[in-house]
């Protein structure tokens, strides 16, 4: 009995620790509030715990600045949305759709839609009226 109490113990503090590592999107970005950037992809990061694209955006005074944009976990845009790692490549035009971030890192962004270089928009996160993934939609004509 008391190996079992030592032993539940021990896996009690093993969990609190790795529960404790995982943050609130909700800590590090306005999601009442949306903000659009267009630019060309400079890395895209296919990983855990979080995707990564990094890109190249014209500012209104014509500067490059670089800006990054905070994916959902790899394995739920594997699994779920259908990505792989070869869908964005260094050279890419896309736009990112999503929140702004709430540190002092302006030049962040939380992608909830990706629009690919082929027009395509991917939605990265759950409906929130569904509570299901959507499907990404094709180009407007």
């Amino acid at each position: 009995m008391r190996y079992l109490k030592i032993s539940g113990a021990i896996a009690l503090l093993l969990f609190a620790s790795f529960a404790g590592a995982h943050h609130s999107t909700a800590s590090f970005f306005y999601l009442d509030q949306r903000i659009s950037v267009e630019g060309t992809v400079v890395e895209f990061h296919a990983r855990n715990p979080h995707g990564l694209i990094v890109l190249d955006v014209e500012n209104e005074t014509g500067e490059t600045e670089r800006w990054r944009a905070e994916m959902p976990a790899w394995q739920a845009l594997l699994r779920w949305l259908g990505w792989s790692s070869g869908d964005l490549q260094p050279g890419d035009h896309i736009v990112i759709h999503g929140a702004p971030p709430r540190m002092n890192d302006r030049l962040s962004i939380r992608a909830d839609d990706v629009v690919m270089p082929d027009g395509w928009t991917r939605h990265l996160f759950r409906d929130s009226a569904t509570n299901k993934y959507r499907e990404a939609t094709p180009p407007s004509s």
